[in-house]
């Protein structure tokens, strides 16, 4: 089975100086001063992929997972981990327009690399942007089924076992390849720290970089960037058992719901 991961390599936002949310503007919006890490639902997506690969390797088949990403940034301290640890070949896109606000020209892109691989695996949603349209748009361009809130992916007989989180609960699904898997709050939500042993193994392994340029629909406008202000409230339960906490709970929450 042939994976291909797509992902993405952001700024982290909570590190973000107050000020510069305050003085924030679409023209002048500079945050290159924080740290870069791996958009946190990618990052599960290609912690499951590694997985996925090696249970297949365990049962005797052929597995290999490769990744792709858009971006001219450097990223080199990121591929010598997932060269490390597992990954095959990561192609990188360059594209002289900013594909931020644009999910159809993202998906347009990842498509093209996408074509050949049995499964692709991706975050639902990036940090900046935040759209969860492009896994759907990636699904559409490919002619592929997308499974999204994906929690786990494991063998299956006839195909994979994809767990999916639901408003209701769990939906559990075998699913025929090939197919898009878009992953949300994941059961293994970090990426493996390859040893140092494994790093000087894939020493010399590089990126494959790729000029493209983007097609699609022109995207969304952002009128403005702010920082949501997030506000705790504490609330003490009343009540002698836990079943009379618990149906409290439930009276508070059914008001909040209908307000």
């Amino acid at each position: 089975m042939r994976i291909i991961v797509c992902f993405k390599v952001t700024q982290d936002l909570e590190s973000v100086m107050k000020r510069d949310w305050e003085q924030a503007s679409l023209e002048a919006f500079d945050i290159s001063y924080t740290q870069k890490e791996l958009n946190c639902y990618d990052e599960a997506a290609l912690e499951a992929a590694l997985r996925l690969q090696d249970a297949l390797r365990a049962s005797g088949e052929e597995a290999v997972v490769d990744a792709v990403t858009i971006g001219n940034g450097n990223y080199d301290i990121f591929y010598k981990n997932m060269f490390a640890v597992g990954v095959n070949q990561i192609f990188q896109i360059h594209t002289e327009e900013d594909l931020t606000w644009r999910p159809d020209a993202v998906a347009g892109l990842l498509a093209e690399a996408a074509q050949p691989y049995d499964a692709v695996f991706l975050g639902c949603k990036n940090a900046m942007g935040e759209n969860g349209l492009t896994p759907y748009l990636l699904a559409g361009r490919l002619g592929r089924p997308c499974l999204n809130q994906v929690i786990s992916v494991r063998c299956a007989e006839g195909g994979l076992r994809a767990v999916c989180e639901r408003d209701t609960g769990e939906l559990h699904a075998t699913v025929r390849q090939p197919a898009v898997y878009a992953f949300g709050n994941s059961e293994t939500p970090y990426l493996r720290v390859a040893t140092l042993r494994e790093k000087l193994v894939v020493k010399g392994k590089k990126a494959e970089h790729l000029e493209r340029s983007p097609e699609g629909k022109e995207g969304f406008r952002a009128c403005r960037l702010f920082q949501e202000s997030l506000v705790k409230e504490c609330m003490f339960l009343e009540g002698q058992s836990a079943e009379e906490k618990a149906r409290g709970l439930l009276d508070t929450l059914r008001k909040e719901k209908l307000a």
